[in-house]
C-alpha cells in the first residue's frame, strides 16, 4: 500500500505543477482511490493534465462524478484557499494515513498541523449525548489536552462537540469534517470552528471545497477519523451510532479502542458495552488513557473540585450519598466495593463511581477510592 501509494503522489505532484486547479476538481469528485489513480495516469500519458476538458470527458467517470467537477465554483475555491485553507500532501500526514485501504492523496487543511509530536486521541460518541457523557467526554478532553494530546473528533453535535470544546480549552483539537473544509455543520458551530483553525488548532477534509453534507460522507469521515488517531476513546454509543465505524475501525488497523462504561439498562450505551463485552478496553479515569499511551505513569491521584470537604446531606443523590458514607470509613478496592455494593453490576458501579469523581466527591489513589477532603 505504501509503494503504490507514494508513486501516486509524485504523478499527483506533476499534475498540480501544471495546473494547480486541477485537483480540486478531483477532490470535488470524490473518485475512488483505484479510479483517480487510474484518471491521473491516463491524463498524464496523454500530456493533458492541465486540461479540465479532458479531465470531464473521461470515460472512467460517473455521470455523478462528472456533474460534481463540473458543478465546482474556482472562484469561490481560490477565495477560501486564499483565506487560509491550504492542500496538504501525504508526506504531513499522521503515520496511520497509510493504513487505510484508500488513503486520501491531499486533505484540505485549515489551521495548525497540531497532530505533530504528539499523542492523537479520537473521542467519539453518540449526537444524543446524556448529561453523565457530556461530563465524561468534558472530563477526559480536557485532562488529556492538558498533557498534550490532540483530540480528533467529527465536529457533529453531542459528544464531538463537547470534545472539541473542552479540549479547546486546554490545549489542541482537530475537527474533520464530512463536508468541504468551508462549510459550518452543523451551522450552530461555526464560532467553534472558528476559534478552532485561530487558537492552534485544526480543521481537516477530504472532500472538495464547497461540498455539501450528505448521509454518505460521515461514513468516510469516520474511517478518516480513526486513520489520524493514535488510538479511540468511545464516551457513549447506542447498538447503531456512527461513533461505532470509527472505533470498529481503528481496530481493524490494529489501533487500541478505550470504553467508557454506561448504564446497563440504557440503550444509550448499548454499543459501548458490547464493546467492552467484546474485549475493549475499559476506562474509568483519563489516567488510564495517558498511561497506556504515553507508557509513563502520570502521578495523578485526584480529580473534579480536588480537595473540597463535603457533607454527606449536600449530596442529592441518594447511592452516591450511600458509597460516600461507606468511603468515609476508608478507603476501599473496586473488588471490596462490588461485594459491599452487590446489588449494583460492576459497570454500573463503575459509572457511578465516575460520576461521584467528576463531582469531586471521591478520587483515587492507587487501587482504591477514597473521600475527598481537606
Amino acid at each position: 500500500m505504501g509503494s503504490q501509494h507514494s508513486s501516486s503522489v509524485l504523478v499527483v505532484d506533476t499534475l498540480i505543477a501544471k495546473n494547480p486547479d486541477i485537483w480540486h476538481y478531483l477532490l470535488a469528485a470524490e473518485l475512488p482511490y483505484a479510479k483517480l489513480k487510474k484518471i491521473v495516469q491516463d491524463l498524464s500519458s496523454e500530456g493533458s493534465l492541465a486540461s479540465l476538458t479532458n479531465l470531464i470527458s473521461h470515460d472512467a467517470l460517473t455521470d455523478a462524478e462528472r456533474r460534481r467537477i463540473q458543478s465546482v465554483d474556482i472562484h469561490y475555491v481560490h477565495k477560501i484557499m486564499r483565506q487560509g485553507a491550504e492542500l496538504t500532501p501525504p508526506v504531513d500526514f499522521p503515520e496511520g494515513l497509510s493504513q487505510m485501504e484508500s488513503p486520501p492523496p491531499y486533505l484540505y487543511l485549515w489551521g495548525s498541523k497540531c497532530w505533530k509530536n504528539r499523542k492523537n486521541l479520537a473521542i467519539v460518541g453518540t449526537r444524543k449525548v446524556s448529561s453523565y457523557g457530556a461530563k465524561c467526554t468534558k472530563w477526559f478532553a480536557s485532562y488529556l489536552a492538558e498533557r498534550d494530546f490532540n483530540i480528533i473528533s467529527g465536529g457533529a453535535y453531542g459528544v464531538d462537540t463537547v470534545a472539541h470544546e473542552s479540549s479547546l480549552e486546554h490545549g489542541a483539537t482537530t475537527v474533520i469534517f464530512a463536508t468541504g473544509i468551508d462549510a459550518s455543520h452543523p451551522v450552530s458551530n461555526a464560532n467553534l470552528y472558528s476559534k478552532i483553525k485561530d487558537s492552534g488548532g485544526c480543521l481537516i477534509s477530504s472532500f472538495g471545497i464547497g461540498t455539501k453534507w450528505h448521509q454518505s460522507r460521515p461514513l468516510i469521515r469516520n474511517y478518516l477519523i480513526a486513520a489520524m488517531a493514535d488510538a479511540v476513546l468511545l464516551i457513549e454509543a447506542p447498538s447503531k451510532s456512527g461513533a461505532l465505524v470509527t472505533a470498529n475501525a481503528a481496530l481493524q488497523m490494529g489501533k487500541d479502542v478505550y470504553v467508557v462504561p454506561g448504564n446497563i439498562d440504557s440503550s444509550n450505551y448499548g454499543g459501548s458495552n458490547a464493546f467492552i463485552r467484546d474485549g475493549a478496553t475499559l476506562v474509568y479515569h483519563p489516567e488510564q488513557v495517558y498511561e497506556d499511551m504515553s507508557g509513563v505513569l502520570s502521578g495523578v491521584k485526584k480529580r473534579g473540585n480536588e480537595g473540597i470537604s463535603v457533607s454527606t446531606l449536600e449530596i442529592a443523590n441518594e447511592s452516591h450519598r450511600e458509597v460516600y458514607n461507606v468511603l468515609l470509613n476508608g478507603g476501599m478496592r473496586m473488588d471490596e466495593l462490588s461485594s459491599r455494593f452487590s446489588r449494583y453490576s460492576v459497570p454500573q458501579l463503575m459509572c457511578l463511581l465516575t460520576e461521584m469523581e467528576l463531582e469531586g466527591y471521591i478520587h483515587r489513589e492507587g487501587d482504591k477510592y477514597l473521600v475527598t477532603l481537606n
